[in-house]
């Protein structure tokens, strides 16, 4: 059956995701004000919520250059530098790279960096770029970090590899060894 000859209740909703929204039931005028206590009060709704990604996305291709209020947790002036325009509908004069693509190791930085909960491709694409890593190894200052991180009881070696970078560090300035 073609999707033509179904019921308009089992067709496919490409806006299925906002009914996990954060601000389902929060009234509209909330993300749709000028002023500030409004705006960082409707930012703190959207910054934890688990649709947040493709509500942004979908703002960003619905709303061209015509930008109001606060959508997938930014607010006009910053979708608008995001979608690569100043504001006012004009190309952003901008000397940064690109940000690097979701899915990769860089993106899931860059959303712990602003704030965001890493989207499952960068989840991924940080998981194989740990798996891919040399283990920390005993008697260094990593293997330390590792037993801390771990909350393992720590050897004598790595003890000792991490006082010896803490020296190094209150005489140098670096926990690196030099080569």
């Amino acid at each position: 059956m073609t999707a033509s000859h179904q019921h308009p209740d089992t067709l496919p909703n490409a806006l299925a995701w906002a009914d996990r929204a954060a601000c389902r039931g929060l009234p509209l005028d909330l993300f749709f004000s000028d002023a500030k206590g409004t705006i960082r009060q409707a930012k703190r709704v959207c910054r934890p919520c688990p649709v947040r990604p493709q509500c942004l996305t979908e703002t960003l291709r619905a709303e061209g250059s015509n930008r109001y209020g606060v959508s997938g947790g930014l607010d006009a002036d910053e979708r608008a530098k995001l979608a690569g325009q100043n504001g006012k509908g004009q190309a952003a004069k901008s000397s940064r790279r690109a940000p690097a693509p979701c899915g990769t190791p860089a993106a899931y930085r860059r959303h712990f960096r602003r704030g965001e909960i890493p989207c499952a491709e960068c989840s991924r694409a940080n998981a194989e770029r740990r798996a891919r890593q040399k283990p920390a190894e005993c008697g260094t200052n990593a293997g330390h970090r590792k037993h801390v991180r771990e909350k393992t009881e720590i050897c004598a070696p790595c003890r000792q590899a991490h006082s010896a970078a803490e020296a190094r560090l209150r005489r140098t300035g670096s926990t690196t060894a030099p080569k």
